[in-house]
């Protein structure tokens, strides 16, 4: 139990008292007034005095500077957007947060916005994953929406606006995996027999051979390149948002890289090169461009080319980010060891490679299999 000394405050330190039935120091700060013009209090508790009145100098600077959330009237949207502005913009990739600030105005706000967020609950947030899944958006879509929100309730916690994070009781839509679309190594030759004399087959090759990420592909320089040594370093990705196309960092650091490429991806870029150099592009730093020497973006490509070319050669309708995927499973069926693969492809962990291309691991079973036949049957 604290003397009468240890519980006396100090001058100058105002409303600080010490509460014996709770074992606490307390401080009463005003922090604005009601809707009646009645003074509005907040109690602020610790169990030592010097860390009280650090927290009672933040109120007060909070106070000041107009930053002070007042817990018990913010609304859920009021507080989203707060976090989006403060939180988000700063921290996240342009992209990511491009699409955070979609689910929050096209999802979130219309249906509990102007909630408080002290009372949002379970049934609010598990209705709207049902309306969204009735209206036809798939559960992978309501899962990325329950990522965002519980992402946002966690920076709620932290900040002390709330006492638990309602996503928690919360049931996400059940997601399956989408069975992976890959050419097979004739459908590579096919494709890439239709593809030659097409503007773009140069890309479609260095897709094929290096397993980069479309935007990684348009975003690549010349300066990149080591023609002489066939190596490709990864620093940047052109991504295109809200109609404009915007030069960014690779997805991740892991996305940061080396990656070598065989003579056919050489021999596409000195093609590539010579295309510039006809066409007067010479002064342009980019290694693919559309046919007047500008940024090229994906969705002309795949409109204009890829679809074409993958109709005109018969071929399954894959996706152009498929030949990324492609590029992997080609190589993990050559026996090509999982961890290289990671590092062609900028994963962040060997086991999201294995997970992604899980598809594989029976067919390198096999292959196992032989070389272990091989080998004993020598004994």
């Amino acid at each position: 139990m604290k003397s009468k000394k240890d519980t006396r405050r100090n001058n100058n330190e105002g409303s600080i008292f010490y509460r014996e039935d709770k074992g606490l120091w307390c401080a009463i700060v005003q922090v604005g007034f009601t809707a009646d013009n009645q003074r509005k209090r907040k109690t602020i508790y610790s169990k030592d005095k010097n860390e009280l009145l650090e927290k009672k100098r933040q109120l007060e600077a909070e106070l000041v500077t107009g930053t002070y959330i007042d817990s018990t009237n913010i609304s859920t949207g009021d507080f989203l957007n707060q976090w989006l502005d403060t939180v988000c913009k700063d921290s996240l990739r342009p992209s990511t947060y491009v699409r955070y600030a979609g689910i929050v105005s096209n999802h979130l706000i219309p249906d509990f916005g102007r909630i408080p967020l002290q009372k949002l609950n379970p049934i609010h947030i598990q209705s709207l994953y049902s309306k969204r899944l009735r209206t036809g958006l798939t559960p992978s879509s309501v899962c990325y929406i329950h990522a965002v929100l519980s992402k946002a309730l966690s920076q709620a916690l932290k900040w002390g606006l709330v006492n638990q994070k309602v996503t928690d009781r919360v049931e996400k839509p059940k997601t399956f995996k989408k069975e992976m679309k890959v050419l097979d190594q004739d459908q590579v030759k096919i494709f890439i027999n239709t593809a030659k004399g097409d503007n773009y087959y140069p890309l479609y090759i260095l897709a094929l051979t290096t397993g980069l990420r479309q935007g990684e592909l348009v975003g690549l320089q010349w300066d990149d390149i080591d023609l002489a040594a066939g190596i490709i370093s990864v620093k940047r990705s052109l991504k295109e948002l809200g109609g404009k196309l915007i030069l960014g960092e690779p997805k991740s650091r892991s996305g940061f890289r080396s990656v070598t490429i065989p003579q056919i991806a050489i021999d596409a870029l000195n093609l590539q090169k010579s295309w510039q150099e006809v066409k007067g592009f010479t002064t342009f730093k980019y290694v693919f461009t559309d046919t007047r020497g500008n940024l090229v973006r994906v969705q002309n490509i795949v409109k204009r080319s890829f679809k074409k070319i993958i109709k005109q050669a018969g071929l399954p309708d894959i996706r152009f980010h498929d030949l990324r995927h492609t590029h992997a499973t080609l190589l993990l069926l050559q026996g090509v060891n999982p961890k290289i693969v990671q590092e062609r492809l900028g994963h962040s962990s060997i086991s999201l490679t294995l997970d992604t291309y899980s598809h594989v691991l029976p067919n390198m079973q096999k292959q196992v299999t032989k070389e272990l036949d091989n080998i004993f049957n020598s004994f």
